[in-house]
C-alpha cells in the first residue's frame, strides 16, 4: 500500500479526512492491526426508496454499518475535490462479462497496478481503475479501501459472479510473495497454483491484507472474490517502465505500458487460472 516513489517506500504515512486536521488512529502503513483491504461500502447519496434503482438498493444493504470518519475521504468526497482527467483517471470498462478486475490505486498510488489489471482483465473481462495522475495529490488521491465505492464499479460486480482485485503493497521483508486473500478460496487457490507454475512467490495466508471481508468490494459478487496484494519491488520489475514517483515527472504514462516477459508471465497466469474457474 505505497505511493510508489523510492522515497514513499521507505516512509510511514497517514491517512486523513479531506479539510479536515490530520487524525492518526493506526499507521496503515506499518502496524495497523484492521485489514487495510476489508471493504465497507458508504453510500454519498441520500435518496428516497421509490428514486433507488434495485443495484442501489442492494448497495445500501451492504453498507448499514457506521462510518469510521479517520478512515479518510471516500471516492466521491475525491472526486469532488479534484479534476478528472488532471488529477485522476478513472477508466471503466463494461464487457458484460462473469468477472470483473479492479485495480482501484493506480497511477501514483501503488504503480504498475492498472497496468496489471487492464493486461489481465484483457479484451473480454470487465475492468475497472482508479488512478492518480500526479505524484503531489497521490495520497489524497488513495481512497482508503474501506471507502471505495462506484455506482459503475458496484453495477459490474453485482453483475459478476466472481471478481478479481489488484493492489500494491510494501516490500517490508517479503519483496517477492504476492499475497493471494479473498473470500472465493477456489479461484484464489488456482490463481496461487499458476503464479507458482510460472516461477513466482505466492503466500495464501497473509498474516494481514487478507481480504475476508464480506464488505470487500472483491467480495460482492455472488462467488466473491480474490485479492492480489503485489510487493513494490516485484511490480517494477513485472512493469518497468511505469515510472511513477520518477523526478521532474508530472504524469504516469498513458495505457497501455509495456509489461517485461515476467509482466507477461504474471498476467497469462492469472489469466489461466481465471480461465480454469468453473464459475
Amino acid at each position: 500500500m505505497d505511493f510508489n516513489s523510492d522515497s514513499a517506500n521507505n516512509q510511514h504515512l497517514t491517512m486523513f479526512p479531506l479539510n479536515a486536521p490530520p487524525r492518526v488512529v493506526h499507521n496503515v502503513y506499518s502496524d495497523r492491526q484492521l485489514d487495510e483491504r476489508s471493504y465497507l461500502f458508504i453510500s454519498q447519496e441520500t435518496k428516497t426508496e421509490d428514486t433507488q434503482s434495485e443495484t442501489e438498493q442492494k448497495t445500501d444493504e451492504v453498507i448499514k454499518q457506521i462510518r469510521d470518519p479517520s478512515l479518510g475521504a471516500t471516492l466521491d468526497e475525491v472526486k469532488a475535490q479534484f479534476q478528472d482527467g488532471v488529477d485522476y483517471r478513472v477508466v471503466c470498462q463494461n464487457r458484460k462479462s462473469w468477472i470483473t478486475i479492479v485495480s482501484p490505486h493506480g497511477g501514483f498510488i501503488e504503480g504498475g497496478t492498472t497496468e496489471l489489471g487492464a493486461a489481465i482483465a484483457g479484451g473480454d473481462y470487465n475492468f475497472f481503475g482508479f488512478s492518480a495522475l500526479n505524484m503531489q495529490n497521490a495520497e489524497k488521491l488513495h481512497v482508503t479501501s474501506t471507502l471505495f465505492s462506484d455506482n459503475k464499479l458496484t453495477e459490474m460486480l453485482f453483475s459478476s459472479k466472481a471478481a478479481v482485485s489488484i493492489h500494491g503493497r510494501r516490500d517490508r521483508d517479503d519483496p517477492e510473495s504476492v499475497w493471494l486473500g479473498g473470500l472465493n478460496t477456489t479461484l484464489k487457490d488456482l490463481i496461487g497454483s499458476e503464479l507458482k507454475k510460472a516461477g513466482f512467490k505466492v503466500d495464501l495466508k497473509p498474516k494481514e491484507l487478507q481480504g475476508t471481508s464480506e464488505a470487500n468490494f472483491v467480495n460482492l459478487p455472488d462467488q466473491h472474490g480474490v485479492q492480489l496484494e503485489i510487493p513494490y519491488t516485484l511490480r517494477k520489475r513485472l512493469v518497468p517502465k511505469f515510472n511513477a514517483g520518477e523526478p521532474g515527472r508530472s504524469q504516469p504514462p498513458a495505457l497501455p505500458v509495456p509489461l517485461s516477459e515476467s509482466g507477461k508471465q504474471f498476467v497469462n497466469a492469472v489469466r489461466k487460472a481465471i480461465a480454469e474457474y468453473k464459475h
